[in-house]
């Protein structure tokens, strides 16, 4: 018994004795490469963040995925946007749905924004003021846009991150935006605006 104790200290003093310097202080043995990134936000005091760049040149880096958030989450609060406005300018039952594709859109942009909080630790507030189209038709087709562009880019987002919990969340998102598509289609139909 006291054999086996021996030879275990000697393997662990051996592997201490790489990680460790002369001075006993630990060295990382394959040290992270970092990248310094400035934001593109404004932000209070020094803007600059070192973040590890990982290994794998196809997975992104989370200032890479909070850039990605952004735009995503800009694009559900213009859905959002478009959605509310078309709720309260149609009657009825077509008003109804917009109101819920509104409230789905907007569900997704709060979900969307605490994935950006955890890995930034900011608050992402989506930008811009939109005018929205004048008919139901064009305003129906720029939803659709918009979310077709977001399957897309959340799909890319999934495959990329090296977060899992970011992974699922884009994963479930973008069945979400598929679904806010199929009612558009469908209302775009019941207008007699798809023929």
């Amino acid at each position: 018994m006291e054999q086996k104790s021996t030879v275990a200290l000697d393997g662990f003093d051996t592997v201490w004795e790489r990680v460790t310097d002369a001075t006993g202080n630990i060295v990382p043995v394959n040290p992270v490469p970092t990248t310094t990134i400035r934001s593109s936000r404004q932000t209070k005091g020094d803007d600059t963040v070192v973040i590890p760049t990982p290994s794998d040149p196809s997975h992104t880096t989370p200032a890479q995925d909070a850039a990605a958030l952004g735009q995503i989450i800009d694009r559900l609060a213009e859905v959002y946007r478009t959605c509310c406005e078309l709720g309260k300018r149609c009657h009825g039952a077509v008003g109804a749905t917009c109101r819920a594709l509104a409230e789905s859109a907007r569900s997704s942009v709060r979900n969307l924004q605490a994935q950006y909080y955890i890995i930034t630790g900011e608050r992402y507030v989506p930008g811009g003021v939109s005018v929205p189209p004048t008919s139901l038709a064009d305003a129906l087709r720029e939803v659709i846009n918009l979310e077709n562009a977001n399957q897309i880019q959340l799909a890319r987002l999934a495959e990329t991150t090296t977060s899992p919990t970011l992974a699922r969340a884009c994963l479930c998102e973008e069945q979400q935006c598929a679904k806010r598509t199929c009612v558009c289609q469908r209302l775009l139909v019941k207008c007699g605006l798809g023929n």
